[in-house]
């Protein structure tokens, strides 16, 4: 995924979907590896996710946890139970309040099944700017599915203005199998991302979502 927007450096977020033969190993597969946020001094709460999916052959509990005190909510819960072939999404909103211009970092991990895997938390937190400027929870999105099984779990990226002004965005994506929804917004808002396995062989498939900004604009104001 490529991010740009008029005075502001590009971004690009690399999408991959790896797809298993049926039978696969046992276990749990968690997208994105790290979860990232961007946010401007003031901002307002901003909700980040990370996907997990079941790539066993039975039920799954997975927990949540993380002792990172910007992080001041999750949904639906730290705890999950996930069928086999299914995904769930732990939804963690950060709240920027009394906190300082600077780089903040943690790590939460999420252990179901006997294994435990990290997820490294990261914040670059900017003074406000007079342009607007693109906003990313995610820098990568990873899917995993079987051949003649279930399309995976919608991902969800989170776009928001981390500048002034009106940003005004559209998103697209370079693969057949990747659905994006919706392909444009102002400011803040989220593109659901969805992956169709119909007519897929096994194997690993690599896309590349591109988010554009037509950048600062002045918004009039009007009577209704």
């Amino acid at each position: 995924m490529s991010v740009t927007a008029t005075g502001a450096t590009a971004k690009t977020i690399p999408v991959t979907l790896t797809l298993s033969p049926a039978g696969s190993a046992t276990g749990f597969s968690i997208s994105p590896s790290t979860l990232a946020y961007t946010a401007t001094v003031g901002s307002p709460n901003n909700p980040g996710s990370v996907t997990v999916t079941n790539t066993g052959s039975s039920a799954i509990t997975v927990t949540w946890a993380d002792s990172i005190n910007w992080l001041v909510a999750i949904t639906p819960g730290v705890t999950q139970t996930i069928q086999p072939g299914l995904s769930g999404t732990f939804t963690l909103t950060a709240s920027f309040a009394n906190l300082a211009a600077g780089s903040y970092s943690g790590t939460a991990t999420i252990s179901g099944g006997g294994v435990t895997k990290q997820v490294p938390v990261t914040l670059a937190l900017t003074a406000a700017t007079s342009t607007p400027a693109i906003g990313l929870n995610t820098t990568s999105l990873g899917f995993a599915g079987t051949v003649g099984g279930a399309n995976p779990s919608a991902q969800t990226i989170a776009v928001s203005n981390v500048g002034s002004g009106t940003l005004s965005w559209t998103a697209s994506d370079n693969a057949a199998w990747l659905t994006l929804s919706p392909v444009s917004g102002t400011n803040s808002g989220s593109v659901s991302a969805n992956v169709n396995l119909t007519g897929l062989a096994a194997g690993a498939y690599n896309a590349i979502v591109t988010v554009t900004a037509s950048g600062f604009q002045l918004k009039p104001c009007r009577s209704l």
